[in-house]
């Protein structure tokens, strides 16, 4: 019986201890479908422009909140495929950070794809962006383009979205 005065007490403090914080921090697993595909066959491609936020001004515009940004591509066909050819990520002077994609994915009907721009990146800054690439054989299927920018500091949580905006299209007869 005594030796159970000393394992419980122990026990507890090793549960409740600290999380390792020399874990890798691993980004959400991507299960993209990458295809080829004959890109003369698109009646339809656009390139979207997609503002984010890597970090944001707080108090007297010298304190900034990181932020973890998702960008989010959402086929919204319940027939149609959609093809994403370039998901590229741009710091604030237009200079590209990060590209996402070496070839094209497929979206299913309705299927959707995350992209993640980390809490502790700090190359991206207020004016970040994202430039998306994207296509479909068929002129009725378009995607949702989002990106949603989130963050907490000790009771102070940040959350907003913004919407792509098309800044290139080319429409061909099917």
């Amino acid at each position: 019986m005594k030796i159970l005065l000393y394992i419980v007490p122990l026990w507890l403090m090793v549960s409740c201890s600290q999380p390792d914080t020399t874990e890798i921090f691993h980004l959400p697993e991507p299960h993209y479908r990458f295809v080829q595909v004959d890109t003369a066959r698109f009646v339809q491609f656009e390139e979207m422009y997609v503002p984010v936020y890597s970090d944001i001004y707080n108090f007297d515009g010298r304190t900034k909140f990181l932020l973890t940004v998702t960008l989010s591509l959402r086929n919204t066909s319940t027939s149609d495929s959609l093809y994403i050819s370039k998901v590229n990520y741009h710091d604030s002077k237009g200079r590209q950070v990060r590209s996402y994609l070496d070839s094209t994915i497929v979206l299913q009907p309705l299927e959707s794809v995350d992209f993640v721009v980390e809490n502790h990146e700090k190359q991206g800054g207020t004016g970040a962006l994202f430039l998306v690439d994207w296509g479909t054989t068929q002129p009725t299927t378009r995607p949702v383009v989002q990106a949603v920018m989130i963050t907490t500091t000790s009771q102070q949580g940040i959350s907003f979205i913004t919407e792509g905006v098309t800044i290139r299209q080319k429409v061909q007869q099917p």
